[in-house]
């Protein structure tokens, strides 16, 4: 029937779209990662509020969260906090924080994101309540770009190499990264953030593609499986 020939013709496009993104994904991954290998990787800094940064990116995450049976909440004790920060790459470690929270948690469960105004500091904590990591394992999630398996899958878009930009991304800003973690009790990630930090900017230093925020997250959560849902 027609409308099955649509249907499929839909399913195709999906497919397609989301191994573009996928591809997007790889290819600034390994960008950034070879950026860092040589030390040539700058921030771009501009002025940003961090809490609105986070809120923004729960928000542009809920709709695919709530698909794959889960939710994602949000809490600060601020309302506003202006930094020195590069936004898209600080957009890029909430992102990867909150994908790897989907991909340890089953339908029903819950994140938690939070931004936390301390005295000389902002940390922002990703919280699930999922399956948990092993505590042998704890100490490789933060792997650097040698020590992966050298399969273009593994090294673009495995979670040690995802944890690798963060962690690079987070100690750029002045700040630290730390995991917390119990066999089916869930998972927290917490990064910390300086007020008082300073970086010297360089405005030449972008990402291949200035994505929208839709797509931002489209890319970032294209390796999640849909049998999640």
């Amino acid at each position: 029937s027609d409308d099955g020939s649509n249907k499929d013709i839909l399913r195709n496009i999906d497919h397609i779209k989301k191994n573009c993104y996928r591809l997007i994904k790889v290819i600034n991954n390994l960008v950034e990662m070879h950026k860092i290998s040589l030390g040539s990787l700058k921030l771009n800094i501009s002025e940003e509020d961090i809490v609105e940064i986070t809120r923004y990116i729960v928000q542009a995450s809920s709709e695919l969260i709530d698909d794959l049976g889960l939710k994602i909440y949000f809490y600060t004790n601020i309302n506003k906090k202006i930094m020195s920060l590069d936004r898209v790459r600080i957009e890029k470690v909430l992102l990867n924080l909150i994908s790897n929270a989907i991909k340890f948690s089953k339908p029903g469960s819950h994140i938690n994101v939070s931004v936390v105004d301390r005295e000389d500091y902002v940390k922002v904590s990703v919280k699930d309540d999922g399956i948990g990591i092993e505590e042998k394992d704890l100490q490789n999630l933060f792997i650097g770009y040698e020590q992966v398996d050298k399969s273009l899958s593994r090294v673009a878009e495995g979670t040690g190499v995802g944890l690798f930009l963060v962690k690079s991304f987070i100690e750029m800003h002045g700040g630290s990264v730390k995991v917390k973690s119990m066999l089916d009790k869930g998972t927290e990630f917490i990064f910390k953030i300086p007020y008082n930090y300073s970086y010297e900017s360089s405005n030449s230093d972008k990402v291949i593609m200035q994505e929208s925020k839709d797509e931002l997250v489209q890319i970032e959560f294209s390796d999640i499986p849909k049998s999640k849902c």
